[in-house]
């Protein structure tokens, strides 16, 4: 079989690469626009281009498109889809804004393991395991939902206060009110 610039052994190495410049040029968009958020980078300074972010990604999945990369938390194989750039000292703990600090754990244990350091979540990974083995999945699968949530808030935090500053979001609070000020007389929707 042939393979391709990077090693790719699949029947369709184009479709792997296309998959893998796609993904990684809407991360690594997506990861510069939250440093220019934070102030943890000038506007259009980056860190590392695009390029070293792909090169350093490509080389963790072993120089191939269609490789995979061991998660270092849940030692689950997990493909380009799967897994998150993780600053793995946090940022709100003085973490590195380098490629030096990024790893590439799977999107689950990424959110679980939140603000800890790589040491702190493989010590809870471990405690949860000694110690409470029955509830261990019940206590991550509670802390990835917590993190997601946090997460989804700033976000919203951040279109509420766009909706602010036009107005819409006091028209959009007004007719909530009024909705439930209706239905709570029994008008409802035909009222």
């Amino acid at each position: 079989m042939a393979r391709n610039e990077h090693g790719s052994g699949k029947l369709f190495p184009s479709k792997a690469r296309t998959e893998f410049l796609a993904l990684t040029h809407s991360r690594y968009n997506a990861m510069m626009k939250r440093l220019e958020r934070k102030k943890l980078i000038d506007v259009g300074r980056p860190p590392f281009t695009k390029e070293e972010y792909r090169n350093h990604l490509l080389h963790a999945m072993g120089d191939r498109y269609d490789g995979f990369i061991q998660c270092r938390y849940c030692r689950g194989f997990f493909g380009v889809i799967d897994i998150s750039a993780d600053h793995e000292i946090p940022l709100i703990r003085r973490g590195s804004i380098g490629l030096d600090n990024i790893g590439y754990p799977c999107m689950r244990c990424n959110l679980r393991k939140g603000g800890m350091t790589p040491t702190e979540f493989l010590k809870m990974l471990g405690f949860l395991e000694r110690e409470i083995p029955e509830a261990r999945l019940d206590v991550l699968d509670r802390l990835e939902k917590a993190v997601a949530f946090m997460q989804k808030s700033v976000v919203n935090a951040a279109v509420i206060g766009e909706l602010k500053k036009t107005g819409s979001w006091q028209i959009a609070q007004r007719a909530t009110r009024e909705h439930k000020k209706a239905n709570k007389y029994g008008r409802g929707r035909f009222g």
